[in-house]
């Protein structure tokens, strides 16, 4: 019984390591799925990690595929800053409506998790908050920051008093975050070489 255990254990770590390889028609078809699937254009390194959890290809091959679309005109290639980026054209989105369903079930799932995950992790990345709580039933305290990259650059707790200041407060930071932050810096930057 012990034998056939271990047995069992051993397929299903093989199994769970086991990666789909896709023929040429698939792995075109993979990409558009999992462009179709990001909120934003991504780079080609974001795009190669979300299609590589879904599948195995190799990096000059995915290469070889993407230009494949691009000649096909299935894909654009835009350039933003210092970097390219991917975006489907309506004739990929169409692709992808009509042929997505080739692609098998258990690849699709796993393409649509990563992409889920970077989809999370672009939009938690660099954002703004500001956030009124209530302390009790007449006072509230705010709850603002800035966040680069997934690096807190700014974060703080303020008593804001009635739930009216608090919206008023938060609204404020919004507006003017970016002259807050110089504030901030410039006070410590001060105030710091008082001491020296």
């Amino acid at each position: 019984m012990l034998r056939f255990l271990v047995f069992c254990q051993a397929w299903r770590v093989i199994l769970l390591e086991y990666k789909y390889k896709p023929d040429d028609y698939e792995a075109k078809l993979v990409l558009i799925y999992s462009l179709s699937n990001l909120k934003k254009n991504p780079s080609y390194a974001i795009l190669s990690q979300v299609v590589s959890s879904g599948v195995d290809i190799q990096y000059f091959e995915m290469q070889e595929y993407l230009h494949a679309l691009i000649d096909m005109k299935s894909v654009e290639e835009i350039q933003e800053g210092d970097e390219f980026v991917y975006s489907l054209t309506p004739l990929g989105e169409e692709s992808c409506e009509f042929f997505s369903n080739r692609i098998p079930a258990s690849v699709r799932e796993k393409i649509e998790n990563a992409a889920a995950s970077v989809n999370n992790d672009r939009t938690d990345q660099n954002r703004v908050y500001a956030d009124y709580i209530p302390i009790n039933e007449n006072e509230y305290k705010i709850e603002c920051g800035i966040m680069e990259n997934n690096l807190k650059l700014l974060d703080f707790e303020m008593y804001a008093g009635s739930k009216e200041k608090a919206k008023k407060m938060c609204a404020c930071f919004k507006e003017h975050t970016d002259e807050f932050y110089v504030h901030v810096i410039k006070f410590f930057d001060d105030n710091s070489n008082k001491d020296e």
